[in-house]
């Protein structure tokens, strides 16, 4: 039997999506829009999903990693950009290391999911040096 990856990736061809373009797809249900991201990602692309809520994020982060863990989309990174939450020191470790992971993908390509929820892409990064920080002991 076929991986389903590969499987869902022969049936599903957007039209006019060529190396480098971007498609919209919506109304998906159940995992298949972990299906599509993964038949997108295809090779050396990175795809951005984008959900309507936090919930949604994290149900398609869930399914992309269940899916990705298996057959030939063991390759695709899964990355996850949460909005700035107040207080939320996990969230902005998150964000640094979605943000440097593309960096590093501009220098060596790799497929990649970044999963973000809409209120995380509607949040201006700061653009210039990220302050260093210090740590100290007492």
């Amino acid at each position: 039997m076929k991986d389903a990856v590969q499987l869902f990736a022969s049936q599903f061809s957007p039209p006019g999506l060529k190396s480098g373009g971007a498609v919209a797809v919506s109304s998906l249900v159940g995992a298949s829009d972990a299906f599509v991201a993964l038949s997108l990602a295809g090779q050396e692309n990175v795809v951005l999903a984008i959900t309507p809520g936090i919930p949604d994020s994290e149900r398609l982060s869930d399914d992309l990693n269940l899916l990705a863990s298996r057959g030939k989309a063991a390759n695709v990174r899964i990355l996850e950009y949460p909005p700035r939450l107040d207080g939320d020191k996990s969230a902005i470790g998150a964000r640094i290391k979605t943000l440097a992971a593309l960096r590093a993908w501009s220098e060596r390509p790799y497929s990649c999911v970044v999963v973000a929820p809409f209120a995380a892409i509607s949040t201006p990064i700061r653009e210039g040096p990220v302050p260093s920080l210090h740590l100290g002991t007492g």
